[in-house]
């Protein structure tokens, strides 16, 4: 890291500063909404990225939030987090309800294949003007696997799905010869309904037979011809199923899930320019490169996306009072997600989807997001301001919302309000969310005395039918 002047005169005061970092990656970034349990404070695994159960998390890297408010670690705080399963669970402090948004984002080791990052930044600066570049870059190792020995045929594999991962399934058998310590398995051909079903797997403890050493995968209902059953086996036993009218009746398969590959960059621009010091333009560009399989080409066509937000700040001194004047403040910001965009890390905020009425927007749509603000400021007396809002997926949704808030403050009497209104049209139903949030309060000598209220309508109303669904509610609280 550097920086160094370029010039001595002031109309010509600009600094130029260069950052580079590489390093050999420990873990991935990932974050995780949690469905809370009744009366349940844990613990709660996590998962990573692509639904591993089994994760180590790297210490300190979490951050963990209930309702949007950040919670702290320790015992006598709202939280604790064996990092070395994967688990958190909630301290008394924090009762957990069904009705409790939990979000966390978390690093964790994964040591598929070694992996190397890069980073790149420099700007240069002004009075007036800000300049800045960044680049970042993090890519699997595909000929350094750690924790699986790839064989050529494997490689080929992984090169004909593309981008379909979950395709990548490699049969996980093995004629390891009879053991009384582990789960052991005997092939054999079946005759249901008049067909036949060779390599069948049937657990056994004959030393004859059971001489299969198999590993079974997750691959989701109606996928798999194996199901999890009881056993007072040391260890997990699966039971093969006959398929009906050819449909697979389990959920497992006697296979592995081979890891792919991964590579992730992304080029910054960002532009700021001061007008004067009640005027400003900030303007930032990214471009993202996400290939989910280094192994193949296929695909590649939609790996390269692009993003971009622009915003403008203007402050305008109301009256002529010399002191402590009200300024009316105003804005406007457009942000542009072209489709596939892969960002480094989530950048919205966590209550992003809950503010919006989001259950998921697919990323295979270009997004539209722009706000104007109007409001009033005083360094005394406080803000109001109100903003208007919309957010457009193209046919899946279309939302926008109207919000009022205020800090306000006078005679010793303080007045805080969030108030916003949302319509949203999506693919399956219409919602209306309105919620504010009121508190009034006067401080006297030794104490304050004040109210607080807060309420939320939220229906959610089905296109078909035009009738509201069970998620709809209504919440007051005083």
């Amino acid at each position: 890291e550097t920086g160094f002047g370029l010039g001595e005169k002031k109309e010509k005061n600009w600094k130029m500063d260069v950052k580079f970092a590489g390093a050999v990656a420990k873990g991935k970034s990932a974050r995780n909404n949690i469905q809370g349990e009744e009366g349940n404070q844990g613990p709660y695994k996590l998962k990573g990225n692509d639904g591993e159960t089994y994760i180590i998390v790297l210490a300190a890297s979490e951050k963990v939030f209930i309702d949007g408010e950040l919670l702290t670690r320790g015992e006598d705080f709202d939280y604790v987090i064996n990092y070395n399963t994967g688990e958190i669970t909630f301290t008394p402090s924090i009762l957990i309800t069904k009705e409790k948004r939990i979000v966390i984002e978390f690093e964790y080791a994964e040591r598929d294949y070694a992996r190397s990052m890069f980073f790149f930044s420099s700007g240069i600066t002004n009075d007036k003007l800000n300049v800045r570049v960044n680049a970042f870059s993090e890519q699997d190792l595909k000929n350094q696997p750690l924790q699986q020995d790839l064989s050529d045929e494997q490689k080929a594999l992984l090169g004909s799905v593309g981008d379909s991962i979950d395709q990548a399934l490699w049969p996980d058998i093995d004629s390891a010869g009879f053991t009384g310590d582990e789960i052991r398995y005997k092939m054999v051909d079946t005759l249901v309904n008049n067909i036949l079903y060779d390599s069948v797997f049937i657990y056994s403890t004959n030393p004859d037979s059971a001489v299969y050493k198999l590993g079974f995968s997750l691959v989701g209902e109606g996928k798999g011809n194996y199901q999890l059953v009881r056993s007072d086996a040391n260890g997990r036993v699966f039971a093969w199923a006959a398929p009906v009218n050819g449909i697979p009746q389990g959920n497992y398969a006697p296979v592995q899930l081979l890891v792919s590959p991964k590579k992730s960059q992304m080029v910054t621009l960002g532009l700021d320019y001061t007008f004067s010091e009640n005027s400003k333009i900030t303007s930032e560009f990214s471009v993202s490169n996400y290939d989910l399989n280094t192994f193949s080409d296929i695909g590649n066509e939609d790996n390269t996306s692009m993003a971009m937000m622009l915003a403008y700040d203007q402050k305008n001194r109301i009256g002529k009072k010399a002191e402590d004047p009200w300024q009316l403040v105003s804005g406007a910001r457009y942000e542009f997600v072209k489709k596939q965009f892969a960002p480094i890390e989530p950048y919205r905020s966590v209550e992003f989807n809950r503010d919006w009425n989001i259950d998921h927007l697919e990323n295979d749509k270009n997004q539209h997001q722009g706000s104007v603000r109007l409001g009033v400021a005083n360094t005394k007396h406080g803000v109001a301001s109100y903003h208007l809002s919309l957010l457009d997926n193209g046919s899946e949704y279309k939302g926008n919302m109207n919000a009022l808030m205020a800090d306000l403050n006078t005679s010793g009497f303080y007045f805080k309000f969030n108030g916003s209104l949302l319509n949203t049209s999506q693919t399956d139903y219409n919602t209306y969310f309105l919620r504010h949030k009121a508190d009034i309060s006067k401080k006297l000598k030794w104490i304050t005395l004040g109210l607080r209220e807060e309420s939320e309508l939220n229906t959610f109303r089905d296109n078909s039918t035009d009738s509201l669904t069970p998620v709809s509610y209504t919440h007051l609280r005083a």
